[in-house]
């Protein structure tokens, strides 16, 4: 009886790793499958997107000489745009806000950046209140925010593609700094553009509120800290000159004075440490906003004839492509829109 349950566990037991193996077998068979499926379909695309480059340069080929004029047009625009007076500079300056965050000053430079973009440079004459001749020099004002991306409230990096969010708990903004790029087509301007947009801020009402506000509280905390030291120095020749119980004061052989009582040393440091903090910030930040780092504009512009030359023969190759894809297709498109 025994050795017949025994062959009968035996038998369930092969039976079962039977079943286990033909399921890692299916297993592997799906697999397999999937990814036969997964390559299929890879190559029917990239056999797709090959038919297709062939297909155009085949149209290319045929309409070659609108190709030819399309380029001749990106060649000489690319030149045109990039000659003499023509040629952008750029120039950055880090600003370092007083009054005011930092979101509050990127709006201000992007409405001033609006003029430039409406084409309307005599705009800016009354706003920065500096002559027309520079205003209609400006091809673009932008403004970029300082990233801390260690939590210590020291910038890190530049936010120039503008890829980190305010919401951002990583990576934050720094809210008293921000940085102001401007792009010129005179080099000699520059001094005078970035004092403009300095006073501008300076200028602005709400943030002379915020200024004047700011230097109120500062000193009244100055008065409230020098008050607070006197009494500090009144209680202690009390507490040791002017009690009649002075504790002994002996001298050790080190030549140090011990006593029993406290001197409020620790108590007046730290407010003369407070105090310096404060002194510090009257006299380092007595303007609304101050340049902290400035990089002057270089000889060398910004579009450069490879770089436009580049986007202009990217922007000539598609419309060329749809103007000569609507010619080959151009009877079958107009009997398509006849139709009811």
């Amino acid at each position: 009886m025994v050795g017949n349950i025994d062959k009968y566990l035996y038998f369930c037991r092969l039976k079962k790793i039977n079943q286990m193996e033909e399921n890692k077998e299916q297993q592997e068979l799906n697999l397999l499958t999937v990814f036969q499926k997964v390559f299929s379909i890879f190559f029917q695309v990239i056999k797709v997107v090959v038919k297709f480059v062939g297909y155009l340069l085949q149209l290319g080929y045929r309409y070659k000489y609108i190709f030819l004029v399309f380029i001749a047009l990106a060649i000489a625009y690319s030149v045109y745009t990039t000659q003499s007076d023509r040629k952008v500079y750029k120039a950055d300056f880090i600003l370092d806000v007083n009054d005011g965050d930092s979101f509050l000053y990127s709006e201000m430079i992007k409405s001033l950046n609006q003029y430039l973009k409406d084409d309307d440079p005599k705009a800016l004459v009354s706003v920065l209140q500096i002559p027309v001749e520079k205003t209609s020099k400006l091809s673009f004002l932008k403004s970029y925010f300082m990233i801390d991306m260690n939590k210590d409230s020291i910038p890190d990096v530049i936010d120039y593609d503008n890829k980190y969010l305010p919401s951002d708990t990583v990576n934050v903004r720094i809210q008293d700094k921000i940085v102001v790029s401007m792009g010129m087509r005179d080099i000699a301007m520059y001094q005078d553009v970035e004092n403009a947009i300095v006073d501008y801020f300076k200028r602005n009402p709400y943030l002379i509120s915020l200024h004047e506000a700011r230097i109120k509280s500062l000193q009244e905390k100055e008065k409230l800290y020098d008050k607070n030291i006197v009494e500090l120095d009144s209680l202690q020749r009390i507490e040791y000159f002017q009690k009649t119980n002075i504790p002994e004061l002996k001298m050790d052989p080190k030549l140090v004075f011990k006593t029993d009582k406290q001197m409020f040393y620790h108590d007046k440091l730290n407010l003369l440490k407070q105090k310096e903090e404060i002194v510090k910030e009257l006299t380092s930040k007595q303007d609304i906003v101050s340049v902290v780092s400035r990089f002057e504009p270089t000889k060398k512009p910004v579009n450069s004839f490879a770089k436009e030359f580049t986007i202009n023969i990217i922007f000539a190759l598609v419309g060329c492509l749809i103007l000569s894809l609507y010619w080959e297709n151009r009877k079958r498109i107009i009997t398509y829109l006849r139709k009811e």
